[in-house]
């Protein structure tokens, strides 16, 4: 059998002094070491604290308010007041609501079938954006996030429902219209032998 061949293999000797350590190393151990003394001394935190002295303060309380932001603030506020009379004020009228999408008083006003309302033209808007990046087609709902489909199917609920306000008057007289047109429809059923 031939001799094993030997290769050319590094071989550390363990008799001799070991070299100086890099730095890295030595101030691996020196936080180690932290660690230790902070284990020992019964703290059980993982990270030890920073030193108050190296942590720079700003104090901004005596910096002066420029008007941009004093106009902001006042508007801040304002608007803080006009919530809070709203809130006490009970329901809102519909005309005061605004769409989500356009921040404006509803044109064409919308519902969805799950009850969220939007302007007619900001909700088809929404969905077709929806629709380029969802892979079924669909669209979601902006402020709950439920499917909601454009096409309305025949066979299931639709998902947008288009809503009509008429005034009081207007629906008085659709109200007398409906009724004579009933009690017509009623008469000439009944004279028919």
């Amino acid at each position: 059998m031939p001799p094993p061949r030997q290769t050319n293999r590094n071989v550390v000797d363990l008799t001799a002094e070991s070299p100086p350590m890099p730095a890295a190393s030595a101030t691996r151990d020196r936080k180690r070491a932290r660690e230790a003394d902070s284990s020992a001394e019964g703290g059980s935190e993982k990270r030890s604290r920073v030193a108050v002295d190296d942590i720079e303060e700003i104090d901004l309380a005596e910096d002066e308010m420029t008007a941009e932001e004093k106009v902001l603030q006042a508007q801040q506020r304002e608007a803080i007041q006009a919530q809070r009379a709203g809130e006490d004020g009970g329901p809102h009228r519909i005309g005061q609501r605004q769409c989500v999408i356009c921040m404006e008083n509803f044109t064409n006003i919308t519902a969805t079938h799950c009850g969220h309302f939007y302007c007619h033209e900001c909700l088809i808007r929404s969905l077709m954006a929806a629709e380029k990046t969802n892979e079924r087609n669909t669209g979601n709902c902006p402020i709950c996030r439920k499917t909601v489909s454009r096409a309305n199917r025949a066979a299931t609920k639709p998902h947008i429902i288009p809503i009509s306000f008429m005034t009081k008057g207007a629906f008085e007289r659709n109200k007398r219209r409906r009724m004579t047109h009933d009690d017509e429809s009623y008469r000439h059923s009944r004279s028919r032998p």
